[in-house]
């Protein structure tokens, strides 16, 4: 067996020493690695959900403009106005509280409110009224189950 010298000993140890401080900078970069795709996998998990949740505020501001529309004409007596919404758009059809059909085939073409028509609802049955007759109806305080409350005022044409 050869005997090993000083130079092999001092050679083999500086080799050991950089095979061990080239596998603690790879293991360094490995956890680096991995700390960094898992903040890039966070970030794409999160902008996912944000657009999840844009699409379904741009849905939901659709569905209050709707409604608000609906309210507005409501308080106006221009049921018309919501029938002829509610043919042209399907989404008018689902979002409204009630669906309003005309019931008769008399047209007041200059005052369409005086119509007769028909508003049904899955939860409060249907009800038939002019929307001239509607707005009396309308005025009031309204409760809320949030606990808000609303004042509607008379609407004057």
């Amino acid at each position: 067996m050869s005997n090993p010298t000083t130079e092999n000993v001092k050679t083999a140890f500086q080799e050991a020493k950089k095979d061990l401080e080239d596998k603690k900078q790879a293991d360094l970069k490995a956890k680096i690695q991995a700390i960094i795709r898992a903040t890039l996998e966070k970030i794409e998990e999160t902008e996912k959900s944000i657009e999840t949740q844009r699409q379904g505020i741009k849905r939901d501001q659709g569905t209050v403009a709707i409604l608000r529309a609906d309210l507005k004409d409501l308080e106006a007596g221009r049921l018309d106005l919501i029938e002829e919404r509610q043919k042209k758009d399907e989404k008018a059809k689902t979002v409204s509280i009630a669906v309003i059909s005309k019931v008769f085939s008399e047209n007041y073409y200059s005052q369409p409110w005086r119509n007769t028509f028909e508003l049904v609802s899955d939860a409060l049955g249907s009800v038939t009224t002019t929307g001239s007759t509607f707005t009396n109806y309308v005025p009031g305080t309204y409760a809320l189950n949030s606990g808000s409350v609303v004042n509607i005022s008379p609407f004057y044409y």
